[in-house]
């Protein structure tokens, strides 16, 4: 993303699975445009590969694996209420393919080899369960290819130059072919080193609660019927974090 804003072609880039099914998943990466990006837009894809292609040749950092776990730790654990709808068609989804324990939890986090239950973590139980992780992120970059790829642009600009329209929705839409020379220099972008591009630094503001601790205040009996109505409407003194 920094790479792309000091080009001044996007405000915002997002990655994640999208579909997964039994038997195939979607991977997409969504990548906010400015004005001058839709107009470099296959610049901006040469860019993605390239940095695809650093995952590849290059071990992730445990660091970076570490954060994406605490991240969807403190996520899990601060869940907030959902929609029911996408909360029982997630959970149907779950119980194809995980344990009991994990139906809730399972598709919210990630390395679950060898967790039993729902409860959260600060980090991986083991060294060797962060490798195994490492590997399948390699892994699963092989099939992020240009062969394998969907490219989707939209723009209100394309209004008045869409052929077709989508049948359900009735969106107006064209598909077109991608030049070969396009593709080719997407499977071979630019190095890394060439546009300067890196693994994000270690994040130091990822909230944790090592060195805290909660003092209480010494429990009062107090006897509700000497209590007057205004005393009931005084709200208790929170615990005092150090």
């Amino acid at each position: 993303l920094s790479y792309l804003k000091r080009k001044g072609w996007a405000n915002s880039v997002a990655a994640a699975v999208q579909d997964d099914l039994g038997d195939f998943q979607n991977f997409e990466v969504v990548v906010g445009l400015t004005s001058q990006g839709l107009a470099s837009v296959n610049q901006v894809i040469e860019s993605i590969y390239s940095y695809i292609g650093m995952i590849r040749e290059r071990q992730t950092p445990s660091y970076v694996v570490n954060e994406v776990l605490q991240l969807e730790e403190l996520q899990w654990r601060f869940l907030t209420k959902g929609s029911p709808r996408n909360y029982a068609t997630g959970l149907a989804s779950s119980m194809q393919k995980y344990d009991p324990a994990l139906y809730v939890a399972g598709p919210r986090r990630i390395a679950l080899d060898g967790v039993i239950d729902g409860s959260p973590r600060v980090g991986f139980t083991s060294k060797d369960q962060l490798d195994r992780t490492i590997a399948k992120i390699e892994r699963f970059s092989d099939y992020l290819s240009v062969e394998n790829a969907l490219l989707t642009v939209l723009s209100k600009t394309f209004q008045d130059v869409t052929d077709k329209k989508e049948k359900w929705y009735g969106t107006d839409y064209r598909v077109r072919k991608i030049p070969p020379a396009v593709l080719d220099s997407w499977k071979s972008p630019p190095s890394p080193k060439k546009l300067q591009i890196d693994f994000p630094p270690p994040n130091p503001f990822i909230p944790n609660e090592a060195g805290l601790s909660v003092r209480n205040p010494a429990a009062k009996t107090i006897n509700a019927f000497e209590r007057t109505f205004e005393s009931r409407l005084t709200p208790l003194v929170p615990p005092r974090i150090i």
